[in-house]
């Protein structure tokens, strides 16, 4: 049990992480397609930007899958403490900036 606990606490930490980083890379990728030229080459490089915003955004896998839908979130966090409030709102808090 002890082992699940600390798993969890290592996934809400690489959540978070990865939620920052996520902010990141599509933070620059939207500061680049504003300098991007308006030009036919520009635009087509814009589209392929936006879809790596989109893309970037909506992935929930690995570290990007919210704590709810992770495998060892009835074990670590649901069970032992009953903190599933507090669970979605480390979620709301890592998804929402």
């Amino acid at each position: 049990q002890q082992a699940t606990r600390k798993q969890g606490t290592e996934h809400r930490t690489a959540v978070i992480g990865s939620e920052m980083a996520r902010r990141e890379a599509i933070t620059q990728l939207e500061k680049k397609l504003m300098d991007l030229p308006d030009t036919p080459d520009g635009k087509k490089r814009g589209q392929q930007v936006q879809w790596a915003i989109e893309a970037i955004g909506n992935n929930q896998r690995g570290a990007f899958l919210p704590f709810t839908k992770h495998p060892i979130f009835g074990a670590a966090i649901a069970l032992p403490s009953g903190g599933y409030d507090l669970v979605l709102l480390f979620e709301y808090l890592a998804t929402s900036f």
